[in-house]
């Protein structure tokens, strides 16, 4: 049996930090308009760029930028009523190009009015050079937050580590299990250490012929704090905070080579999605190493395999989720979904089709096709018999069916490793 297990943060956030300290959305906002964390960055930023020289006349203001982030944040609350890290780098990321006159912003410099004015601020402090550079540090002030809660609770982490070491292990005796992952904390990276999972990272450096030769792999799909570029090499340091001091010590390294790669030209423009995938705009890379190439064996691995797990992703990247759906729709593949959900909540949103849109699960069962079908009854009375059948499934086994080819697990990550039969059990009760 071969397995593509496509994880999101809901595989992550509950075995991370605590109550107070989560990887979430919503604390990653936080961070991001910490003014102490961005002054703690530009100040190690600029003085590597600068390499010391007080004559390079060079400056960003950290009141400036989160001021900016906290008003793009509000703007955009405001509007959909949510707000995500991703809506906010979308937004943010046009309006520092433009800010750095940068000749090359092509249509990333297209700045959506609609979520700031600005008109009503006066950003002065902040120079052309620093404004280049700002996406860049955002995405390392997201990686210091990731590393400082990543670092808390070791003891309780170690157990939940070697729990998802062991639903590995077990899982992987017979069977092969390919993990593509969106997270950039290390969690699972330290899971598969002792396991016959490959990062495919040989003496640091990314290994390409390695990585499609393998048959069990892990991915970041989105990058790692632990990853950088230099030149063509994809690096990836063992240590999160080390590999964070050498991105920023070469961020604007004398040597030829050994500058790490901030920012690339793609075909729309200027973008920084090179070592840390955020915005909403991800589509550039798919043509951008090494993402071009965990994309492509992705996508190899999908239509290779008998059955899709997907733990704690709702599936939300346009760039991704088209071929996965597409691909269990065509294919008929075998789906486990993995989630934390409140069950009655979940039924009245999948038998209310006016409402399918506002439940992510949902929405996602339905691009599948899946719908409850009356067979000669009436839709309510087939309503009712379905819930019934949930609900004696869930009671029973702890997950339930949805059709011929999907299974739901709707409590979450930390049931789903701690019984490392439940697959096997969810397998055999496929139709």
């Amino acid at each position: 049996m071969r397995y593509t297990l496509i994880l999101g943060a809901g595989a992550s956030t509950p075995f991370i930090g605590n109550c107070n300290h989560v990887i979430t959305t919503e604390t990653i906002i936080i961070a991001l308009t910490d003014f102490n964390r961005w002054n703690n960055l530009i100040n190690q930023f600029t003085l590597a760029y600068t390499g010391g020289d007080t004559s390079y006349v060079f400056n960003i203001d950290g009141r400036e930028i989160t001021d900016l982030i906290v008003n793009i944040k509000n703007n955009i609350e405001n509007h959909f009523g949510y707000v995500t890290f991703d809506q906010i780098m979308h937004i943010l990321e046009p309006i520092c190009i433009r800010f750095s006159n940068d000749i090359f912003g092509g249509e990333y410099e297209n700045i959506n009015e609609e979520f700031v004015d600005l008109s009503k601020f006066s950003y002065t402090n902040t120079t052309s050079d620093g404004w280049m550079y700002v996406p860049y540090i955002c995405r390392e002030v997201i990686c210091s937050f990731i590393n400082e809660v990543y670092s808390r609770r070791l003891n309780k982490k170690i157990y939940y580590i070697r729990m998802i070491r062991n639903w590995i292990i077990h899982n992987n005796k017979n069977d092969e299990l390919q993990f593509y992952s969106f997270n950039y904390d290390n969690l699972l990276s330290d899971s598969i250490k002792k396991t016959n999972i490959d990062n495919c990272f040989v003496n640091k450096n990314f290994d390409v012929d390695k990585f499609w030769n393998t048959e069990n792999t892990l991915c970041q799909l989105h990058g790692s704090v632990n990853g950088y570029l230099i030149g063509d090499e994809y690096i990836h340091e063992n240590n999160a905070k080390v590999a964070q001091n050498i991105r920023i010590e070469k961020s604007n390294s004398r040597t030829v080579g050994e500058q790490i790669k901030i920012y690339e030209k793609g075909s729309v423009g200027k973008h920084y999605n090179t070592w840390l995938v955020t915005t909403l705009e991800k589509i550039e890379t798919f043509a951008i190493f090494p993402f071009s190439v965990f994309f492509q064996k992705l996508s190899l691995d999908i239509f290779k395999s008998d059955c899709i797990i997907i733990i704690g992703s709702s599936l939300g990247d346009v760039h991704i989720n088209s071929f996965i759906i597409n691909s269990i729709k065509t294919q008929k593949k075998k789906v486990v979904i993995v989630t934390k959900i409140d069950l009655n909540s979940f039924l009245d949103n999948f038998t209310d089709i006016s409402i399918n849109n506002e439940n992510l699960l949902v929405g996602l069962i339905v691009k599948m096709g899946i719908t409850i079908k009356s067979r000669g009854n009436s839709i309510d009375q087939a309503v009712r018999e379905f819930n019934k059948r949930v609900f004696r499934e869930y009671n029973k086994n702890k997950y339930f069916y949805l059709g011929s080819n999907v299974a739901v697990v709707p409590d979450g990550s930390k049931l789903f490793y701690r019984n490392k039969y439940l697959l096997k059990n969810i397998m055999s009760g496929f139709i």
